[in-house]
This record gives C-alpha cells, structure tokens and sequence, in this order.
C-alpha cells in the first residue's frame, strides 16, 4: 500500500525524524480532487453568471452606438447648413459647438467598435494549479 509520510524518517530512520504519520496516497489525493472541484466549481459558476450579464448588456449596447450614430450624422447636417450663414460670428460658434461634438461621438462610436478580448478566455487549455 503506497503512502504519504516523512521522507527524512524513512531515509535515515526514526533517531533522526520522529513522526510516524502515514497517510494512504488514495485518501489524500481524493480529498484534494474533492477541494479543486468545491473550489473550481465556485470559480466557473461566477464566471458563468458574468458571460450572461454581458450577453445581456450586448443589444444595449448596439442599441447605443446606433443612437450615437444618428446623433453625429445630424450633427454633420446642421454643421453644414450653418456653415451656409452669413453672420460670422454666430457661424464661428456654431462651428466649434458641432465640431466638438462631432468628434466626441466619433470618439465614441470608435471606442464601441473596437474589439475587446472575451472574459474567461486563455491560452491555457489545461487548468494551472497554484503552488505555495
């Protein structure tokens, strides 16, 4: 029957090392597979409910880039049609109010298009196992 216990005992014998504690290879490693999976399960199951919530912020979102879009194209539209004014100082104004908020929601509209890395993912196939 294989066992765990004290290398140093069973190498130079019990002057040297006094414990005498053996415990069966299978109960110790049953135990452990039996705290990774209580362990490992909590972690999946968080990161289960955290995929859902973001699938269910996704239409949202859509739906917010499509509004930004809508507002920068009618942006656009009245920066041209001031730009047809004939008063200089009211189209100097108006053209930097629209100019900052065209690029604001082209920053925006830039920033949600852009793709971000998925929670969960990892090069690892396998689990690593901290060592302390």
């Amino acid at each position: 029957m294989n066992s765990y216990g004290r290398s140093k005992r069973r190498q130079r014998g019990s002057a040297v090392c006094a414990v005498t504690v053996h415990q069966p290879m299978h109960e110790v490693e049953a135990a452990l597979i039996d705290h990774l999976r209580h362990v490992l399960g909590e972690g999946v199951l968080v990161l289960a409910e955290i995929r859902s919530e973001i699938a269910a912020q996704l239409p949202k979102h859509k739906a917010d880039t499509a509004a930004i879009e809508a507002e920068l194209t009618t942006a656009r539209t009245e920066q041209k049609r001031v730009a047809m004014t004939d008063d200089v100082p009211e189209l100097v104004s108006a053209l930097k109010k629209r100019t900052v908020l065209i690029q604001h929601e082209a920053r925006l509209i830039a920033a949600r298009r852009t793709p971000r890395t998925s929670l969960g993912s990892s090069r690892r196939s396998k689990p690593v196992l901290a060592r302390s």
